[in-house]
């Protein structure tokens, strides 16, 4: 239901200090009244508030969650958020914030996650985070911003997850990422980044999950992921990437799993692209232009260290241009046993005389297989 709330008086939230829940969704205020904002949990979604403010000495000071997304406010003054110092969780996405004052923040002591997903901010600093020391979850996805200095999150120490996507990145400084220690899930996908930030991953010294999805890259190459305890990384819709060179994936001691798919433009992956991958045992390549596997990439996949362990590798490389010829001769030992032989094979059903009973026989190929069913009197 939609209402319309033109005024809302302050005094009436001052006896008030533990109010479990406020929720104004789907109002349409002109302005945000400033002491509304101090409560345990508090939402404001769809409101079309243009402007915002708080007082530095706010009443209900045991405020925990903040949800005052899909708003029209453009600009973040200083101490907005001050007294809300058990704040944990702070959602302002899916709005207009053009700019952010570097005090902003100051007093979210307790801060855990900051959601500015979807807004307009063209440019991120370091002293827009200083003040936010404890935060382990930063959402900047959806919005114009174009360079990462160096140190830029270096008072970040605590972060865990960093979502970075679908901004419009074209370079990332060296020294971006100094400070990250504890960083686990990095999303850079969605960008206009044409080379992997290979210097600035090295600082990532417990990272789990890299995704650089739909980037420009046009080739991969040696020393991009390299010497970094990352467990998965993605590099899928990269419309442009057509080459994976020699070491590109070089010495992950800890990645099971490494996606490739879905780049129409990729041909070529050289035989030495992966090495000291001891734990690999997901490689998806399926959807690319690919003509050919080596299996040469096999065997350096599959080095002594992998074979003795008991993780089974599995490469999918389905919906490629594969040619069939010499070589790729080595799949048919390579690959599991066949389901149906080459040749004659008895097949006993029973089944009354009269009747129905359906087979079904699927196969795919380059080029296209023909399948013939022979009955028992040879027609």
């Amino acid at each position: 239901m939609m209402s319309t709330i033109k005024h809302l008086v302050v005094h009436w939230f001052h006896t008030v200090s533990a109010i479990i829940f406020i929720h104004l969704g789907s109002c349409v205020t002109p302005s945000l009244i400033p002491e509304l904002i101090n409560d345990s949990h508090g939402h404001r979604q769809t409101n079309w508030t243009n402007t915002i403010a708080c007082p530095k000495h706010s009443n209900l000071t045991h405020l925990k969650l903040l949800d005052i997304s899909h708003n029209k406010f453009r600009t973040l003054f200083a101490d907005v958020f001050r007294g809300l110092k058990r704040l944990e969780v702070l959602d302002l996405s899916n709005g207009h914030i053009k700019y952010i004052d570097e005090h902003a923040f100051d007093g979210l002591e307790m801060l855990k996650e900051l959601n500015i997903e979807n807004n307009q901010l063209s440019s991120i600093y370091l002293e827009l985070f200083q003040s936010i020391l404890n935060l382990s979850v930063l959402n900047v996805g959806g919005n114009s911003i174009s360079h990462l200095t160096g140190g830029i999150f270096a008072s970040m120490t605590g972060l865990r997850k960093l979502v970075l996507s679908r901004n419009r990145l074209i370079s990332i400084n060296d020294n971006a990422f100094v400070g990250l220690e504890l960083l686990e899930e990095l999303y850079l996908n969605d960008n206009h980044l044409t080379r992997v930030p290979s210097i600035a991953l090295q600082s990532l010294k417990r990272i789990i999950t890299i995704d650089m999805d739909a980037n420009p890259l046009e080739q991969l190459l040696t020393g991009d992921f390299v010497h970094i305890p990352v467990n998965r990384i993605s590099m899928a819709n990269c419309k442009q990437l057509t080459l994976v060179d020699k070491g590109a994936f070089w010495d992950l001691p800890n990645v099971n799993t490494i996606l490739l798919h879905s780049n129409p433009s990729l041909q070529y992956i050289d035989s030495q692209a992966f090495l000291g991958v001891p734990l690999l045992h997901s490689l998806q390549l399926h959807d690319c232009a690919l003509n050919t596997f080596q299996h040469d990439i096999i065997d350096y996949v599959l080095n002594d260290q992998h074979i003795h362990s008991k993780h089974k590798l599995k490469i999918t490389f389905q919906s490629n241009p594969i040619l069939c010829d010499c070589n790729i001769q080595y799949l048919y030992q390579e690959c599991a046993p066949k389901i149906v032989t080459i040749g004659k094979q008895n097949v006993t059903i029973h089944k009354k005389i009269g009747d129905r009973h359906v087979f079904q026989c699927k196969a795919l190929g380059l080029p296209v297989p023909k399948i013939i069913w022979i009955l028992p009197n040879e027609h």
